[in-house]
């Protein structure tokens, strides 16, 4: 099997044609491993606000805390960590894609994504559950933290850094790391 292969289906908000990298083989990146490991453990200092300015969109929910799926099939959290930094990680239960186990994990593997604000999108090696949902994504529905938002389509969840452009889309077809 390819390391790599290519799903020609479109993709919403993406030009028409354009391939989509279904991860077989993800490389790890110990570093951002490590802090969303530290991102985990570490309470929160405090409530986060907006500027003034900022006028939060229509579909965006004012809700925080873990939340899942319409299908309840991916589960996410986000995070802020001690330092003031944001971060998401969304597993999802029930998948058709396959991930290498990361090198050198010892732990879980294979069904959970993350994305620490400023770095790049990983696959998840993990020892600990995600906390339970609080509440559900409805499709259509933006939730945001800090600099990173995700939005529930009917076709998967999709986490971006707003600050950076690094995202991930993952859904039970497909997982893909930008």
């Amino acid at each position: 099997m390819a390391e790599n292969s290519r799903d020609n289906r479109p993709i919403l908000g993406h030009e028409p044609g354009t391939p989509r990298t279904i991860a077989r083989r993800p490389q790890v990146w110990v570093f951002a491993l490590a802090a969303m490991g530290l991102a985990a453990c570490a309470p929160s200092t405090g409530a986060t606000t907006q500027p003034a300015s900022v006028t939060p969109r229509a579909n965006e929910v004012p809700a925080s805390g873990p939340f899942q799926s319409p299908s309840g099939n991916i589960r996410c959290t986000m995070a802020t960590y001690s330092a003031g930094g944001h971060t998401v990680r969304c597993e999802v239960s029930d998948h058709d894609w396959v991930a290498t186990q990361p090198d050198g994990c010892q732990m879980n593997w294979g069904d959970r994504v993350g994305l620490e604000e400023g770095s790049a999108a990983v696959f998840g090696c993990y020892g600990q559950d995600l906390p339970a949902p609080t509440h559900t994504l409805e499709y259509g529905q933006i939730q945001t933290l800090g600099p990173i938002s995700c939005v529930s389509e009917s076709v998967g969840v999709t986490c971006t850094d707003n600050s950076t452009g690094h995202s991930f889309f993952v859904s039970r077809q497909t997982v893909h790391l930008g």
